[in-house]
């Protein structure tokens, strides 16, 4: 009965999706009973009498460019669904809607007579209406490419953002120079113009302290830093620290002067001198010795190489 009503030419003919809920059976199951019915010729009333357009690109027969258009149709050709599909299944979405405005298209857009091809059972039979899975599937892939490709779309907008701060600064070249490095002395001078960068680039382009600063190569804490104070100065060379404890007294570096410059060690190395002294109980680190000694320029007589014990002679 349900499969009389799929294949009748009369008013109570019903379409698969029809008979579906109409008898509560699965599409996939209607569209097996129809596969398994013998199979009658097309009818040519209508067809015989227009001539057949040219396939679209990626398709061999006529049954399969008739459901492939009339499902792209289904979706909508402008919709994102079917240029997704025809993209997985190697068609030209342009074709198959030009296919389809065709007048031997319109003899054949009765779903009902499409059920006599038998490929095309076939093959709708694997595809989306047989598989209610399938479209979940697609719409799930459209989602994550147009997600992705917004990323990408963000992604080269603050890459075009940021070459355009690039060009702003391109001609403050040497003040990028000075700024770049951590730890470097910047100068009051530099600061303020550093301020006064940034502060344009934010008013004219809108863009973020952070950006800008990226590109100056320093952070925007340095910026904030130095915009509560303008006037202020890198004061590291100018100011005044206290003596760390660690260091030797200027008597303890006077005695160590006057020990290593001694006649009595004249024509030692530092390292001979140190082992003197050593053998005597009087302890002196030898690296402390040679900086004290080139702070106060006294210089030793006697050189910390090894003497040369060879001595060349021509033979005759």
């Amino acid at each position: 009965m349900v499969c009389q009503r799929l294949t009748s030419s009369g008013e109570d003919r019903l379409s698969v999706t029809e008979a579906a809920k109409e008898f509560g059976i699965n599409p996939g199951t209607l569209y097996s009973w129809l596969h398994s019915l013998p199979y009658s010729p097309l009818p040519e009333s209508n067809a015989s009498q227009v001539p057949v357009p040219p396939l679209p690109q990626g398709i061999t027969t006529l049954p399969q460019a008739l459901y492939v258009s009339m499902h792209c149709e289904h979706l909508g050709f402008a919709s994102a669904e079917a240029k997704l599909y025809c993209h997985q299944q190697g068609y030209v979405l342009s074709e198959i809607e030009q296919f389809s405005q065709t007048p031997w298209f319109n003899s054949f857009a009765d779903e009902q007579q499409l059920l006599q091809f038998p490929s095309m059972v076939t093959t709708l039979r694997n595809s989306d209406a047989a598989n209610p899975h399938k479209e979940a599937e697609l719409r799930s892939t459209i989602n994550q490419n147009q997600a992705s490709l917004a990323k990408k779309d963000q992604l080269i907008a603050d890459l075009t953002q940021k070459l355009n701060h690039s060009k702003e600064v391109l001609g403050n070249l040497g003040l990028i120079s000075r700024l770049k490095g951590k730890g470097c002395k910047v100068s009051t001078q530099d600061r303020q113009q550093t301020i006064e960068i940034v502060d344009t680039l934010r008013e004219e382009t809108n863009a973020a302290t952070e950006d800008i600063c990226e590109v100056l190569g320093i952070s925007a804490r340095t910026y904030y830093r130095w915009r509560n104070d303008p006037d202020g100065e890198d004061k590291r060379a100018t100011c005044t620290r206290k003596p760390s404890p660690r260091n030797l007294s200027p008597e303890r570096k006077q005695l160590i002067i006057a020990k290593f410059t001694d006649p009595a060690v004249a024509g030692f190395s530092v390292l001979q001198a140190y082992n003197t002294y050593l053998a005597q109980g009087e302890c002196y680190a030898s690296f402390t010795v040679r900086r004290i000694l080139r702070e106060h320029e006294q210089q030793q007589a006697a050189t910390d190489q090894q003497p040369n014990l060879h001595t060349s002679t021509a033979d005759s």
